[in-house]
């Protein structure tokens, strides 16, 4: 009788992680790429700002202040519990996905931080190769240009 309940609990342990994971990295590739595209500008520091701020706030006071705000105060998203009306059981709508909101983004910022200063520096990187400037000399958009740089950070950050 205990597997039971130990299977439920691992069943939700992993959709959390696996949406943690997705914001995370989603989030921390995209604030990467940004911040390393537009370096030393006010969007590179408050990209690096929020990764900073990712890695150093602690889960267990974010998630407090994430329910404060959104359960206590706006009452937009539960505060506790795995499902509607205490089911433990999964499904693919916003009365089951709800609940998974607040948990994942709290969980979800050490990655982000992480990926996004990784990100950030191998953009940099590859922004000061040579293949970007003729890219640039030869006249291609900067369009183009951050298509190529995507390109060529893509397998290393990923």
């Amino acid at each position: 009788p205990v597997l039971a309940e130990v299977m439920r609990a691992v069943a939700n342990t992993v959709t959390l992680a696996i949406a943690a994971a997705i914001i995370g990295f989603t989030m921390g590739i995209l604030l990467g790429l940004i911040a390393g595209y537009f370096r030393e500008t006010w969007v590179d520091k408050v990209a690096t700002s929020f990764a900073i701020a990712g890695v150093s706030v602690p889960h267990y006071w974010l998630g407090m202040v994430l329910v404060i705000i959104f359960s206590v105060q706006l009452n937009w998203l539960p505060a506790v519990g795995a499902g509607p009306n205490g089911s433990n059981s999964w499904a693919w709508d916003w009365a089951h996905m709800k609940y998974l909101v607040l948990p994942a983004i709290t969980t979800s910022v050490i990655p982000m931080g992480i990926v996004t200063r990784t990100v950030r520096a191998l953009t940099g990187d590859i922004l000061s190769q040579d293949f970007v400037e003729a890219l640039r000399a030869k006249g291609l958009h900067e369009t183009g240009v951050f298509r190529h740089v995507i390109k060529n950070a893509a397998p290393t950050a990923l």
